[in-house]
């Protein structure tokens, strides 16, 4: 109970600093030890202030995307105030960007974007209902029914297939296919095409 307590208390959110560094901060009055566990740089203690804000600051780091979490007396928990997270069955990270100069390959451009939609099935593999993320690039057809089946362009379909035990989103969530795709397609270095993010448990199936 004293634990959801002061999970419900802290407060934290990572910043990034002109030298290329990452302060972490989080606020928690009750904690006794904290640390922080950052793909770039593994778990470091954070140090407590008077106002009960713990903080450290770690790197330089590259631009990339990093899954981090708090370890807050020996149970590990995510950034309550970061809505980005990691998908993942054994685990639920925070995820941290550090954008750059926006060299980057998913960074958001001015150019045509395509959309991600959720979509359920029933898989024979499971035997019950699964879940897939499509990507469907910027010419799909958003008429609805105007047009016939056969007049609607045709687009190759690819599958991206998640390991371990990431789900289906962690090509969108953490590898930003969408907009990666975007930009590939302005810059015609890439065709148009659907596609399919599904879990492991589907590698049978396709």
């Amino acid at each position: 109970r004293s634990m959801l307590l002061s999970t419900i208390a802290a407060m934290a959110q990572p910043r990034p600093n002109a030298d290329g560094t990452v302060t972490f901060q989080y606020k928690n009055d009750s904690a006794k030890n904290v640390m922080v566990d950052v793909q770039f740089a593994g778990r470091k203690d954070m140090t407590r202030g008077a106002d009960g804000t713990w903080t450290v600051t770690l790197g330089p780091v590259a631009p990339d995307m990093y899954p981090y979490c708090y370890i807050v007396d020996g149970v590990s928990i995510m950034d309550p105030e970061n809505p980005q997270y990691f998908p993942n069955e054994g685990f639920k990270n925070s995820l941290l960007e550090i954008s750059g100069n926006g060299s980057l390959p998913h960074v958001i451009k001015d150019v045509p974007h395509g959309r991600i939609e959720y979509i359920h099935y029933y898989s024979k593999s499971l035997g019950g209902t699964n879940t897939a993320v499509v990507y469907l690039p910027p010419s799909y057809n958003t008429m609805g029914m105007q047009f016939n089946m056969g007049d609607q362009k045709k687009y190759p379909v690819f599958y991206l297939i998640s390991g371990t035990t990431d789900t289906e989103e962690v090509y969108y969530k953490v590898g930003r296919v969408n907009y990666i795709l975007d930009n590939l397609i302005a810059d015609k270095q890439a065709k148009e095409m659907i596609v399919v993010l599904i879990s492991r448990s589907e590698e049978r199936r396709v």
